[in-house]
């Protein structure tokens, strides 16, 4: 006795869930090749090394630029975190604008925003620049309810 994949189930739902699985794949490794690229740019990012001599809050692993550095004429800007609480996130903010939005997460608890991007909000001129990762507790609809904890860092583009 054999059945036919078509008689339980439409060939364009079949063909609809190859795409979306495909599409999907194709998207994860997009994220992956943009950071694999940077790296090779010289652009140190999302390395895992942790520096212990940063005074971080707890929840935060690391971020990129470190605080005080000089980046590269291109900088990538990132936050490394842990887990939040349930109804928590985290947002990024460079230079008093909230790039959140406009963030890259190749991975969960990496956010990186890169100005290079078309979508970029900002562009990071050379000179001093602010940094902020805030933890936020969401409202019911996913907004931004209250302020937690924040980080401020400062890092200079060349």
């Amino acid at each position: 006795m054999s059945v036919t994949l078509t008689a339980a189930i439409p060939v364009h739902r079949v063909v609809l869930v190859v795409l979306m699985l495909v599409a999907a794949a194709w998207m994860g490794g997009c994220g992956q090749d943009d950071a694999g690229e940077a790296g090779a740019a010289g652009d140190e990012t999302d390395s895992g090394a942790i520096d212990e001599s940063l005074d971080l809050p707890e929840w935060i692993a690391g971020v990129h630029p470190d605080p005080g550095a000089e980046a590269s004429p291109t900088p990538q800007v990132q936050v490394i975190h842990g887990e939040v609480g349930v109804g928590e996130g985290v947002r990024l903010i460079v230079n008093g604008t909230d790039v959140t939005a406009h963030t890259v997460e190749a991975r969960p608890g990496v956010l990186t925003y890169d100005p290079n991007r078309p979508s970029a909000l900002i562009e990071l001129s050379p000179g001093q620049h602010t940094a902020t990762a805030e933890r936020v507790r969401l409202d019911e609809f996913g907004e931004q309810h209250e302020v937690l904890d924040r980080f401020e860092w400062e890092f200079v583009v060349q």
